[in-house]
């Protein structure tokens, strides 16, 4: 029912760190020659972050960037603004997928236009996830959505369990 001309999408966990620098960030993004989507950095919330929180999220995000600079489409769910035109000729998110669909979705942008990674621009997600099931457990069902949406066209996970 959005009716812009750019549809920004956040998780509900997350916060910005600087609103008025994020969408400016944002507008200045799709001002750019035939940007499709924009993503950005993704942190854990600073009052609960801890040193491997930094880390990880430090090395992840740099991964996210580099397979936006070569061509793949890769962006964090937390936090993905697109061209309401293109999401809707790509179809949106495919609701059929219970994990990985914010990756299907920039997987088919991609083939249509430019991605950009904000590296100056950060959201902030809680660490509930990472605290309940463990990083190694996270990021192994991130990989397998991944690799089975890729590849098979569905999520391996039959649903994304909330984590309260």
């Amino acid at each position: 029912l959005a009716r812009g001309k750019l549809l920004v999408f956040l998780n509900a966990d997350v916060t910005l760190e600087d609103p008025e620098k994020f969408f400016a960030g944002v507008g200045a993004a799709f001002a750019g020659v035939h940007v499709a989507a924009v993503s950005c950095r993704v942190m854990v919330e600073p009052a609960e972050e801890t040193p491997f929180d930094r880390r990880f999220h430090t090395l992840f995000n740099a991964w996210c960037r580099l397979l936006t600079s070569l061509g793949f489409g890769m962006a964090r769910g937390e936090c993905q603004a697109v061209s309401a035109e293109l999401f809707r000729t790509v179809g949106g998110y495919n609701e059929a997928l219970a994990a990985a669909e914010d990756y299907d979705l920039f997987r088919r942008i991609i083939r249509k236009g430019r991605i950009r990674f904000m590296a100056d621009v950060t959201v902030f997600e809680s660490p509930r996830r990472y605290r309940s099931l463990g990083y190694p457990k996270v990021l192994a069902l991130w990989f397998m959505n991944a690799l089975s949406v890729t590849f098979r066209g569905r999520s391996k996970s039959r649903e994304w369990t909330a984590v309260r």
